[in-house]
């Protein structure tokens, strides 16, 4: 990871800046302190690599915006220099209390920071609950990982190694979530939340099969609500006195038929309870001591899906010993794209900085806000949450029909008529010359024939014919 204190900071009065987002200007104030160059930029510092700077076409690597007059810079951007807009086109963009937060040095890996494998199987988990019931884990589109809530909150805390940045993730997709620009989905932040406690709290060590069971329901028991026993006799249902300690598997299948018949009339026709998720959840590893029989899930009714995550978050508890290999496969892919190194001045996949996000959905109403947003994937928003740290999230159905693409629209559709009955008319032109010349020359034919079929002669007949009777009349 680069060192922050190799980051060059340069402001720029504002009518110069946007040639120095384009990387044409030179013309800015150079020191080394950011609070310099906020206080010299009006709100806006411009970060360079040492390196980078040096070259003649130097755009900014890092856009640090005081919170204060985050949104007046954006405004005043999209207004004189629309062609700026969004800022984060250009570079990474964080709030100077972002900057303050995150970007102290750590070191890249510490002692006891949670495992990425670990973090990998919540995501694998979260993928199965947010999608189909009939979706095999072998089949799963590893770019789907983008848009997990899990991805998100395991780079948080991967990159930034504390409570303070998973708590700020947590926190925004919350707000993310009840962005009604944005689909809804079957499993919610709420419902992940008591998952992300346990992944985070546990060491880099790894458990067995009834140990992870254990944990997992003991943080499930303590967290949730309802009747102390009930707790305990859900928990009993998995634990070590239960059909799901026997060696057979073919008794484990027989168990987790009567587990989840039992707690499914235990609940009714209500809505499952985290610890009713987390238990059938743990049936299913039980009968495989691992993630082979996770396909028992799908047999499950679609309210059910929240046990996926659960199962994903012990099979991460066990580690990989305890994986079959389509879920080995599966996670370690998750696991290569939450491995990434963070890097300050690294370019940011993200279509959205999260102040610019903030500012965007609070000053534009309606569905229309990222109507205009150049996005990497068609109808998905993505955004970066903190710092290294992206989710993506659909845009819902009628998102994309702003005023301005219903106008284009009908501006298509109204040059599509014009030019049709140009073309309508212009035939019509053509076949009205046309039948005006086929008239003169049927006219023309006309008149020729009557004459050589002797129409005068014959007249001349008549006139005769005519003397001839009135000479023949009978004398009186």
């Amino acid at each position: 990871m680069m060192n922050t204190d190799d980051i060059r900071w340069e402001s720029f009065e504002r009518s110069a800046l946007p040639k120095a987002l384009f990387g044409m200007s030179t013309g800015g104030v150079r020191g080394w302190r950011v609070e310099n160059a906020l206080e010299s930029g009006q709100g806006i510092a411009l970060g360079y690599s040492r390196e980078e700077k040096e070259r003649r076409y130097a755009p900014p690597e890092l856009i640090i915006l005081e919170d204060k007059t985050a949104a007046e810079t954006l405004s005043w951007l999209k207004t004189y220099a629309p062609e700026t807009s969004p800022l984060s086109q250009f570079a990474r963009v964080v709030t100077r209390s972002d900057w303050e937060q995150f970007g102290r040095e750590r070191p890249w890996r510490t002692g006891d920071a949670a495992r990425e494998d670990r973090w990998a199987c919540v995501v694998v988990g979260e993928l199965l609950a947010q999608g189909e019931n009939d979706v095999e884990v072998g089949a799963l589109p590893l770019s789907w990982s983008s848009s997990c809530f899990s991805t998100a909150v395991a780079r948080s805390a991967i990159i930034h190694s504390g409570d303070e940045a998973t708590r700020a993730c947590v926190e925004r997709l919350l707000l993310l979530e009840k962005d009604q620009k944005f689909t809804r989905r079957p499993v919610s932040v709420a419902n992940l939340e008591p998952l992300w406690s346990v992944a985070a709290s546990r060491g880099p060590e790894a458990f067995d099969a009834p140990e992870v069971v254990d944990l997992t329901l003991s943080a499930v028991t303590r967290a949730g609500d309802g009747p102390a026993a009930l707790k305990t006799r859900m928990a009993s249902m998995v634990g070590t006195q239960s059909e799901f300690s026997s060696d057979s598997v073919e008794n484990r299948v027989v168990a987790f038929q009567r587990l989840t018949a039992q707690v499914t009339d235990d609940i009714g026709n209500t809505n499952p309870t985290a610890l009713a998720q987390a238990v059938v959840a743990a049936g299913a590893f039980l009968v495989g001591r691992g993630s082979s029989h996770g396909f028992l899930l799908s047999r499950l009714p679609r309210r059910w899906s929240q046990a996926y995550a659960w199962f994903g978050l012990m099979a991460g508890l066990a580690g990989p010993q305890s994986w079959d290999g389509e879920w080995s496969r599966a996670a370690k892919g998750v696991e290569r794209s939450l491995r990434g190194h963070f890097d300050w001045c690294g370019v940011s996949t993200a279509d959205l900085s999260w102040p610019e996000y903030l500012w965007l959905t609070t000053t534009f109403a309606g569905k229309q806000a990222f109507a205009e947003i150049p996005k990497m994937v068609p109808k998905v928003l993505s955004v970066e949450i903190v710092p290294g740290a992206t989710c993506q999230l659909r845009l819902a159905a009628d998102a994309a029909s702003s005023p301005r693409e219903v106008g284009r629209g009908e501006h298509v559709d109204a040059e599509r008529r014009n030019r049709e009955l140009r073309d309508t008319l212009e035939h019509l032109a053509d076949l009205a010359i046309r039948a005006r010349h086929l008239l003169s020359a049927q006219d023309a034919q006309r008149s020729h024939s009557q004459g050589s079929l002797g129409f005068d002669d014959s007249e001349e007949h008549e006139s005769n014919a005519s003397r001839s009777r009135r000479s023949k009349r009978p004398q009186s």
